[in-house]
C-alpha cells in the first residue's frame, strides 16, 4: 500500500469522543489520528463504504461507489458519521484497485479497532468532487436551479432532486403542486451555472399529467 506522509502518528480510541464542554460546532481534538465535529451532512457526499477487514494489522477495504476511483489514490483523510458528529480520520497507507480501496488509518493497528468500521459509510468534503461541466451535474450542484422549458416556459426552482432507479428526476413546485422533471440528457438542452438555469425540452403533455390540464381545457 502506498503510505502517507502526513503529520506524526499516534494510537488512540476508535471514535473516542473527548470530554469537553466547548460548544459541539467547535472541532473536538482527541488525537493526532482523529478528530470530531457536528457536521451539516449536505456538505458531503458519500464515496463508499467499509466492506471488510484486510490482514491483521487494523486495514480494511472501502468499497468506492465512483466511476474514477484512481482520484483517490492519495486520500490523506476519511470522514465517518456517528451520532451527530463526523470523524475525520487520518490515513496512513492506502492502495486502490479497480473500486476498492485497502486503508490503513493511523491509530487504527488491530483487527479489534479495525472492526469498528465494518459496514459504516465513508464520506468526504463536497469540495474534493472534480468540476463538472456541460450536461453532467452533481444532485447537490443543481438545487435551487431554475427550470425553463421551451414549450412550457419557466417551470420553477428545483427543490429537491430523487435519484430514482429509471433516471433522476428533479421536483419543482408549480400551482402548489409537486412537479417531477426527468434529468435525462435527451430532455435537457443547457445547463447554465452562472445563472443556475436548466434550459429543458420536455416531451408534449408532460406538465399536464401534473397539472390536470389538456389541450381541451384551453379551448
Amino acid at each position: 500500500m502506498q503510505k502517507i506522509e502526513d503529520g506524526d502518528k499516534n494510537t488512540g480510541s476508535v471514535f473516542q469522543k473527548p470530554e469537553s464542554s466547548e460548544k459541539l460546532n467547535l472541532i473536538y481534538i482527541s488525537d493526532r489520528s482523529v478528530y470530531f465535529r457536528l457536521v451539516n451532512k449536505d456538505d458531503y457526499f458519500e464515496l463508499g463504504y467499509i466492506s471488510r477487514l484486510h490482514g491483521v494489522k487494523g486495514a480494511f477495504v472501502i468499497q468506492m461507489d465512483t466511476d474514477h476511483p484512481e482520484r483517490y489514490r492519495n486520500l490523506k483523510e476519511i470522514w465517518v458519521l456517528k451520532d451527530n458528529s463526523a470523524g475525520c480520520f487520518r490515513v496512513e497507507e492506502i492502495s486502490v484497485r479497480n473500486n476498492e480501496a485497502i486503508v490503513k488509518l493511523q491509530g487504527v493497528n488491530t483487527v479489534d479497532a479495525a472492526s469498528d468500521f465494518i459496514r459504516k459509510t465513508v464520506y468526504l468534503p463536497l469540495d474534493m468532487l472534480p468540476q463538472l461541466t456541460g450536461k453532467q451535474f452533481y444532485f447537490h450542484e443543481i438545487k435551487d436551479f431554475f427550470i425553463k422549458d421551451i414549450t412550457y416556459g419557466e417551470l420553477g426552482k428545483i427543490e429537491s432532486v430523487y435519484n430514482l432507479p429509471q433516471h433522476p428526476v428533479a421536483g419543482i413546485m408549480l400551482n402548489g403542486k409537486e412537479i417531477l422533471i426527468p434529468l435525462v440528457s435527451d430532455f435537457i438542452e443547457t445547463l447554465d451555472r452562472e445563472n443556475k438555469t436548466i434550459c429543458t425540452q420536455l416531451p408534449e403533455g408532460m406538465i399536464e399529467v401534473y397539472t390536470n390540464k389538456t389541450e381541451k381545457d384551453d379551448d
